[in-house]
């Protein structure tokens, strides 16, 4: 039993366990306690499914609510077979599997998780054991919480559909002479997925050799690759016979082959399946135009946790600039920066900031203005840096530079840094509708995408607040703005706690 003694905690628990929908939105402040409906709801008896982005997340759930939890078989290391992780084991005589169970930590993980009604697995493993008498099935869980919520579209379209690079290694499989560049919307699903027919059969045919014990590193690496692919492969031509006339398929040189549906409506509730999802996050947007791109159009409840911080004690200031657009001009940029600098300057000299931009290269623009406009040391992440990694350097300049600012594309969500002072979207996060993808995506559901670039401002916005009291008020040590008049043609679709917090 866990204590639900957070504001609106107690009175959310009883909406969700008592609602009889079968689907259930839940918008709830940072800080609000969200993970906690889940963990009360296994304890009083119901048997329940979290699942979160990352491994990080699911030790959290594990620490703070005793959640059983199973990562990938490759996060674990085989102590019986002498392969280094579970995912590789090959195991053929029932001796050698019963050994397998009583030693190996995998076996061991899924035999606690089956015996709790406080179960957490990550997406991208709920999602591979979806399989008859796979992990999910054997669980059988009546509530299933799905964690980050906002990022459901963005899970089940990238699980869906696949992206492909041309290179050396997809050689073993399917000759060069098979690239045909350019594809034609019009015909390219079907030829698009005559060809992922193909290269699969010759996955199948070419499972790289891997001893029972004591493999080389090279021979690890090149089974780890064939069955990432072969995955990848497996997934979309399982459910690419769902709405074919909106997907999109794409081959050339730059991008590789890819084939991906253009919405999630078609999939979400397939894959999502349980007598009770509850779907919640910080920030859901527009309601109505998110579960509309997940395919939900009835059954569903929405409930939204008001925030026990007012706006104004949370205020994000609407820096005065011009929309940052295509069209923007050298002197549209000359006074983003200058407005964005002038805001720094006026902040004590000790305090850090985080200016959110979204390509490599209005990161390196912006930063070499700021730099020369504010005097402080100026970090962009490189070009291969993932966010995790991209986090551990900024921390890492940030603790060796009195009044830092990193300029970057990449930590908009997912990571928390109570201590900023100094949190600035420079640029609304629109997708870039260069890429083909990205614009037959946006152009099919306006509305759909409109609410996942609201969604992702919201995120960077709530990266230093983090629902502790010291984060809100006059007193607070928060500038928090935007610095792009582009945000305004989406007030519809962010939610009422955010825009009650502009100023």
């Amino acid at each position: 039993m866990h204590d639900l003694d957070r504001p609106y905690q107690f009175e959310t628990y009883q909406n969700i366990v008592e609602s009889r929908q079968n689907y259930i939105v839940v918008e709830a402040p940072t800080g609000s306690g969200k993970s906690a409906y889940a963990a009360q709801c296994g304890n009083d008896g119901h048997r329940t499914m979290a699942l979160v982005r990352t491994k990080s997340l699911q030790e959290q759930y594990s620490r703070s609510y005793d959640f059983k939890v199973v990562k990938g078989k490759g996060s674990y290391e085989c102590l019986y077979n002498f392969v280094p992780t579970c995912d590789m084991c090959r195991l053929d005589e029932k001796e050698d599997k019963d050994k397998c169970k009583m030693s190996c930590p995998y076996p061991n993980a899924v035999h606690a998780l089956m015996g709790s009604n406080l179960a957490s697995l990550n997406y991208t493993k709920f999602l591979t054991e979806l399989r008859p008498n796979g992990l999910v099935e054997s669980y059988c869980p009546r509530i299933l919480f799905l964690d980050e919520a906002h990022q459901l579209s963005d899970i089940v379209i990238e699980w869906s559909g696949c992206t492909i690079p041309w290179n050396d290694y997809l050689t073993q499989y399917i000759e060069p002479e098979e690239i045909v560049p350019d594809l034609p919307q019009a015909i390219g699903v079907s030829y698009a997925v005559d060809w992922l027919g193909s290269l699969a059969v010759s996955l199948e045919q070419n499972e790289p050799h891997v001893p029972r014990r004591q493999p080389t590193p090279e021979q690890v690496k090149a089974w780890k690759r064939w069955d990432a692919l072969k995955r990848k492969v497996d997934n979309t031509l399982e459910l690419v016979d769902q709405g074919t006339d909106l997907w999109y398929a794409q081959s050339d040189e730059k991008v590789g082959f890819k084939l991906k549906p253009l919405t999630a409506r078609f999939h979400f509730k397939d894959l999502f399946n349980a007598p009770k999802v509850v779907m919640m996050s910080a920030t859901i947007g527009n309601h109505s135009a998110f579960l509309a791109e997940l395919g939900i159009r009835e059954n569903y409840e929405s409930i939204i946790v008001p925030n026990v911080w007012p706006g104004v004690m949370r205020p994000i200031l609407d820096l005065d600039v011009p929309a940052m657009t295509y069209k923007a001009t050298e002197e549209d940029r000359r006074e983003h920066a200058r407005v964005i600098a002038n805001t720094i300057n006026d902040c004590p000299g000790e305090w850090n900031g985080l200016i959110h931009v979204t390509s490599k290269a209005k990161a390196r623009d912006l930063g070499q203005r700021l730099k020369s406009l504010t005097g402080r040391p100026v970090w962009i992440p490189d070009n291969d840096m993932g966010t995790e990694w991209a986090l551990t350097k900024w921390l890492e300049f940030d603790k060796r530079h009195r009044g830092a600012l990193a300029c970057t594309w990449n930590m908009h969500e997912g990571i928390d840094l109570p201590n900023l002072n100094i949190n600035i979207t420079a640029f609304v996060p629109y997708p870039d509708l260069g890429d083909k993808f990205e614009k037959l995506r946006f152009d099919f559901d306006p509305r759909a995408a409109q609410v996942r670039v609201a969604n992702t401002m919201q995120q960077e916005q709530g990266r230093n607040r983090r629902g502790h009291e010291s984060h809100y008020g006059g007193d607070a040590d928060k500038l928090n703005a935007v610095a792009d008049a582009k945000w305004r043609r989406l007030k519809w679709a962010f939610s009422s706690d955010f825009i009650e917090a502009i100023q």
